[in-house]
């Protein structure tokens, strides 16, 4: 096998690849038995029948297509290795002639980035405070998470769950039945139709009462739009939610051995409020600051990559429709896109997608980040600690290499974003101290 290499532009090169009749030939010898083996040759059991009666019955052409597919992949391989050619995806190759075979393998290299100066990077995204009213509406959704449903006699009214049996019909067709169904009474709720719950509420328990309702013209189910039916309703209990009260008792019912006390859940809250806010706060600067180092970067990478990743993105969609039961060609009707569309966005995704692989990959030497085996080590017990499935650091051996390289990347854009972020510092505070010193 005898290979050239052509430099081309795009971080691409090409081999082209002179296979020898030796190399043919063994790949003839696998094509043969493929054939063999699925082919019915008169005179021959499968799999038994000679070489030269196989060549005879397909014709040479066939043969050296059927070989072509296990001889491609071999030589292209072979060739990368032998030259010490460092491809960054699955080459593409095209057959230039078939006597003697000649083919051409373009690879595509390991993209190129060069970053420009970014030290004048800034963001002022202000650090939120935490107010007393965040604090009470999470304590108030905790509260209501802790409600429970109690029975009442009376009549129903707004914010109740009630429960009922129902038939509705249309024409003389029945179209609704249910039995000891749940509803949750809301002035704002059309469950199960529009103007229905109006109907039932001050209704009591054990309470019938039938009544009619007018669909409007635009209703989901066009087989009862602009149609007139007839409801039959019986009110089967009526419950309210109970809301527990905020003190001492229902804190410690909690179950956190650290929060015993009003006081001390307040302090929890407004703690995990300021962590998330911090967390969503780190979140934004790192996409603001991989954003702003892309733009400011050149990169040089191949088509071939591009098109690839493309290919897996738009493939990967298909499947997650296909696990949802929903038709490509529906899906890109409901979304208002044409296929071509969707390609083009699907590209672009996968350029930023490769783009931000290479500046991360980057980051760490721009920034002089090294990680220590103790920075790598203490990590590796946090995660051990964090997942009681894993009891020693040992389970992560085969992953050490990619867990450094992946605190490193994160150590590059922390200090990146450390230097950069300058928050705001609040106007309303400034105003009053300038008029505290007049």
């Amino acid at each position: 096998m005898k290979t050239t290499i052509e430099d081309t532009e795009n971080r691409e090169i090409i081999l082209h690849i002179e296979v020898d009749d030796q190399t043919l030939a063994k790949h003839i010898i696998i094509a043969n038995k493929k054939i063999s083996n699925k082919m019915n040759i008169p005179g021959f059991r499968k799999g038994k029948a000679p070489s030269s009666v196989i060549e005879n019955f397909v014709g040479r052409d066939y043969l050296v297509n059927e070989a072509l597919e296990s001889l491609v992949p071999d030589v292209v391989n072979s060739s990368i290795e032998e030259n010490d050619v460092k491809a960054f995806t699955t080459p593409r190759v095209t057959i230039v002639e078939r006597d003697p075979i000649k083919l051409d393998a373009t690879v595509a290299l390991r993209p190129s980035i060069s970053i420009s100066d970014y030290s004048d990077l800034l963001f002022e995204d202000p650090i939120k405070k935490i107010t007393k009213k965040q604090v009470s509406e999470t304590i108030q959704q905790l509260l209501e998470s802790q409600a429970v449903w109690q029975p009442v006699k009376r009549k129903i009214i707004e914010d109740d769950l009630i429960t009922m049996d129902c038939e509705g019909e249309s024409e003389g067709k029945k179209f609704y039945s249910v039995q000891s169904s749940e509803m949750l009474i809301s002035n704002t709720n059309d469950t199960p139709f529009p103007g229905f719950q109006k109907e039932i509420i001050g209704m009591k328990e054990n309470q019938e009462k039938t009544f009619s309702i007018t669909f409007p013209k635009d209703f989901s189910d066009e087989k009862l739009q602009n149609k007139v039916a007839n409801f039959s309703v019986k009110i089967i209990s009526i419950k309210q939610k109970e809301i527990p009260e905020l003190n001492d008792e229902f804190v410690k019912s909690l179950g956190q051995e650290d929060i015993k006390t009003i006081e001390t859940l307040n302090s929890r809250i407004k703690l995990n409020l300021e962590t998330k806010e911090k967390d969503d706060l780190r979140r934004i600067l790192e996409e603001k600051t991989i954003n702003s180092l892309i733009e400011k970067s050149e990169f040089v990478i191949s088509p071939i990559i591009i098109e690839n990743e493309t290919e897996y993105i738009i493939e990967n969609q298909k499947k997650s429709l296909e696990s949802y039961k929903l038709d490509f060609e529906q899906y890109l009707q409901r979304i208002g896109q044409t296929n071509e569309d969707f390609i083009e966005k699907a590209k672009e995704n996968a350029e930023n997608r490769i783009k931000r692989s290479i500046l991360f990959d980057k980051l760490p030497e721009t920034e002089d980040i090294n990680i220590s085996d103790e920075e790598l080590e203490k990590e590796l017990q946090i995660m051990v600690e964090n997942d009681p499935k894993i009891s020693d650091v040992n389970h992560f051996d085969d992953q050490r290499e990619s867990i450094k390289l992946s605190m490193s990347r994160q150590a590059a854009i922390n200090a990146i974003i450390d230097r950069s972020h300058q928050p705001k510092k609040n106007i309303t505070k400034n105003i009053k101290s300038k008029k505290e010193k007049k």
